[in-house]
């Protein structure tokens, strides 16, 4: 009926974890009170097949959250990690945002001619596959190698 923890004075199995969870909401309430629009940002996965199957989250959110929580394990202070990892993430969120707003045409309210805009989402357009590729190329090549090993 009872925990086997409950009357020796620490919370029992778990509580610890609601802690945690806690304070990384409220780490990424000031994240999005800071960045908004990075909820709307597309979430990528990582499937690492090696022992273990880890997935790694790559949302801009997830990796603030994590690498604020390492650098507070270390001593420093809420608002110090916060700098730091805003100051290491900022060029890469700016970045994102950037081809989202030429992917949605809101470059062309810049002055730019259609031409120009049409140059530059062609261009985001082939990078974004060059990098899906890039991405892609080990699962073609097991595949490949599976097959042949098949024959």
């Amino acid at each position: 009926m009872f925990s086997p923890s409950a009357f020796l004075g620490y919370p029992g199995r778990g509580a610890h974890l609601k802690d945690r969870q806690d304070n990384d909401m409220q780490l990424l309430a000031k994240f999005y009170r800071k960045y908004p629009e990075v909820k709307y940002f597309p979430q990528g996965t990582r499937l690492n097949t090696g022992f273990g199957g880890v997935v790694e989250i790559t949302h801009p959110a997830s990796v603030f959250v994590k690498k604020q929580r390492a650098l507070i394990s270390k001593g420093y202070s809420e608002y110090k990690a916060f700098e730091i990892v805003e100051e290491e993430l900022g060029k890469q969120i700016n970045q994102h945002k950037e081809e989202l707003r030429v992917l949605r045409g809101l470059a062309g309210q810049t002055g730019q001619s259609y031409l120009d805009r049409f140059q530059q989402v062609a261009e985001l357009e082939s990078s974004l596959k060059v990098k899906r590729m890039e991405r892609d190329i080990p699962k073609y090549l097991r595949a490949q190698n599976e097959w042949v090993q098949d024959l």
